[in-house]
């Protein structure tokens, strides 16, 4: 289900993630002062405080959710198998981190199939930039889950 809340913030998820998340921004309106960089920040915010699992996206891009993504991260490395990686996290890698999709999921862990490689490839992506700088000035929250990324990985390569 899709509902468009704002102009810029839709919401995707079932009938009841949906509902939840727009009870949650409606009781937050006044916190979003029209500007991307500041609302996506509130909007990360939301879901940690809420654990809202809809899908938030702005302007057309999604918000990462920043417990989740680390969790899924923490998961790989703490098994030490890239095999354990979320849908999630796969989706954040492909879509937010400067790498190709490699097909699917078992794709992009062939590409890279060791945490030391996930770890190298957090600091050196396919576009030949570490992830945090690879991101845009506008996607603030992914900014803080790069960040987080780099700082637990740093120890793996």
């Amino acid at each position: 289900m899709k509902t468009e809340f704002n102009s810029r913030i839709k919401v995707f998820g079932t009938e009841q993630e949906v509902a939840d998340t727009i009870v949650v921004l409606t009781e937050n309106a006044t916190r979003f002062i029209d500007g991307e960089v500041p609302d996506r920040l509130v909007l990360q915010e939301l879901i940690e405080k809420y654990n809202l699992t809809a899908n938030i996206v702005y302007q057309g891009n999604g918000v990462t959710p920043l417990t989740r993504t680390i969790n899924d991260l923490k998961a790989v490395i703490d098994a030490n198998d890239m095999k354990v990686m979320s849908e999630h996290l796969y989706k954040v890698l492909s879509l937010r981190c400067g790498s190709i999709a490699h097909n699917n999921k078992e794709g992009w862990i062939t590409h890279y199939p060791t945490v030391q490689s996930l770890a190298r490839f957090f600091r050196k992506n396919e576009f030949g930039e570490n992830i945090a700088y690879h991101t845009p000035n506008w996607n603030s929250d992914f900014k803080i889950v790069a960040q987080e990324m780099l700082r637990l990985t740093e120890k793996l390569v």
